[in-house]
């Protein structure tokens, strides 16, 4: 048993205690007159007799004889109030204080490194390229030439298209007497950059210049400077067996194997791994056939995207089990396969893309493996980079709760909504999706998408955060659990995109729904 678990548990028996220690002293040395008038006090205030010992061993026995002392120990719940306050603050102070010098006395002084930075030199000659268009610039030369030859003309402004930042505009024009036409490019404006955010590197962020143009509202990333990594000996703590206290207040999972996916533990010999990628080629081949694009789609356990925050463990290799099943996936079989751990990682750039203080990914890292979905199938993608964002005040507490862990002292997370195609609209739905109060296990819409096929994604808990970037690229959407297949048979059968996901602790339970959507696919 850890220290820390004996000094609550002793804290907690002296307080649970300390009221009856108190009140067999108060009868001791107190009168009865005085003891009684306490008593009297107590009814009067609360406007109500005190509970009487009782007069039978019935049923309720055991409760009303807890009624009784706790209504002549006034004191008791007050005290184990101050209890548990004061259990949280030393095993706060204890964290903060004592643990740290403990560390640096046995294990040595804390050390620092830097993470690395993604090669953003693309994104940013990509920003700073202001477009124009040469060819309309020679149509310009042109007329104006051969307006000189044909003599005066009585011109009239005939249509107008603005420039843009990047993009010309033209005046087109027309005589009034002849008819004769002639075209003027107007120039790109290019960008007005003001900056309007700048903040210094350190544990928890990158250091960044973010600059918005005051005409377009494009977003513009300059001087990233690398994230600081605290790299002192940091102890496991797991809290009610399954929430790890991480560094920072960051808090992770470690249910479902998770640590061993961490640290690269529980890899998969090249026998499993033929085993399930034989089935999974065989489903890829019947939809081929049907003409479905399937995709199978591996979401991050949070830990392997933020590593800087786990305790110190002993990594048994870099190449984790999804990194070599995917490796392995490429190098012997014709599937689409993917696992967005570096675009993921890549993205924590300009916003963290999973919550601190919950499992799951938010909605910036949704946006980004959608993103990682639509490259896959060959779709448009947007680059979270200059997407407008909106900061939201909404904190997932679901380690905290997991871990029975006091809800007030975690509010230091935030999350950024996404404004993504806001012109597309729903017109149907069926089903509900509401991160806070849950999603049902079937959902579907239609909406004013200009991409007509059918997606049907299946997938566990992070499927519910692509939602509003799913149904805004398909004007039909069903998205369904896992182990409800059966359910949506026809919808499966009759789309278009076909998407198997499973987060990464999952991947067991993907590989078992595989057979299931073959059945279901070569029963038409």
């Amino acid at each position: 048993m850890r220290i820390g678990n004996r000094i609550r548990i002793v804290i907690f028996i002296l307080f649970l205690a300390l009221p009856s220690i108190v009140w067999g002293i108060i009868l001791l040395v107190s009168d009865r007159a005085e003891i009684d008038k306490l008593y009297e006090t107590m009814e009067v205030k609360e406007n109500r007799a005190l509970v009487k010992w009782p007069e039978s061993m019935d049923m309720s026995y055991t409760s009303e004889v807890e009624a009784y002392y706790n209504d002549r120990v006034p004191f008791r719940a007050y005290i184990l109030n101050v209890s548990e306050n004061v259990n949280d603050a030393m095993e706060s102070t204890y964290r903060a204080g004592l643990r740290p010098v403990l560390i640096d006395l046995f294990y040595g002084g804390k050390g620092q490194s830097a993470l690395d930075i993604p090669d953003l030199a693309m994104l940013n000659e990509e920003a700073d390229t202001v477009i124009t268009n040469p060819a309309a610039d020679n149509a310009v030369n042109e007329d104006e030439t051969d307006r000189a030859d044909v003599g005066e003309h009585d011109y009239e402004e005939t249509d107008r298209e603005d420039a843009t930042c990047e993009e010309a505009g033209y005046v087109r024009y027309r005589c009034k007497d002849c008819g004769e036409t002639y075209e003027e490019v107007i120039p790109p404006t290019g960008h007005n950059d003001e900056l309007v955010e700048e903040t210094e590197s350190s544990y928890m962020t990158y250091g960044h210049k973010l600059y918005r143009c005051s005409i377009c509202g494009r977003k513009k990333w300059t001087d990233i400077e690398p994230k600081l990594v605290d790299t002192s000996y940091y102890p496991l703590t797991v809290e009610n067996n399954y929430t790890i206290m991480g560094r920072f207040d960051w808090l992770f999972y470690r249910g479902d194997g998770s640590l061993q996916y961490y640290t690269g533990e529980n890899v998969m010999s090249e026998e499993e791994m033929r085993g399930h990628l034989d089935q999974m080629q065989k489903l890829q081949d019947i939809c081929r056939e049907k003409g479905i694009k399937l995709v199978y789609m591996f979401m991050p356990n949070k830990e392997q995207v933020y590593s800087e925050y786990m305790p110190t463990m002993e990594i048994v290799t870099d190449k984790k089990r999804l990194d070599v099943f995917k490796e392995y996936a490429d190098e012997n079989y014709d599937i689409n396969m993917i696992y967005p751990i570096k675009e993921l990682k890549e993205n924590k750039v300009y916003y963290d893309t999973y919550f601190a203080y919950d499992t799951h990914w938010n909605n910036v890292g949704a946006f980004v493996g959608t993103m990682a979905l639509y490259e896959a199938l060959g779709m448009k993608t947007t680059d979270l980079a200059h997407v407008e964002t909106e900061s939201t005040d909404f904190v997932a507490l679901g380690l905290v709760l997991t871990g029975a862990l006091p809800v007030d002292k975690y509010h230091n997370d935030h999350d950024q909504l996404v404004r993504y195609k806001t012109n597309i609209e729903l017109k149907s739905e069926e089903g509900t999706k509401n991160p806070v109060f849950g999603y049902t296990e079937v959902y579907r819409c239609t909406s004013t998408s200009g991409n007509e096929e059918k997606c049907v994604f299946i997938g566990d808990s992070f499927r519910e955060w692509m939602i509003p970037y799913l149904e805004k690229d398909f004007a039909e959407l069903c998205i369904v659990q896992r182990e409800k297949l059966e359910d949506v048979a026809d919808d499966i059968r009759e789309a278009d995109v076909l998407v198997l996901s499973a987060v990464e602790r999952f991947d067991s339970d993907l590989y078992n729904r595989v057979p299931i959507l073959t059945d279901i696919l070569s029963n038409d």
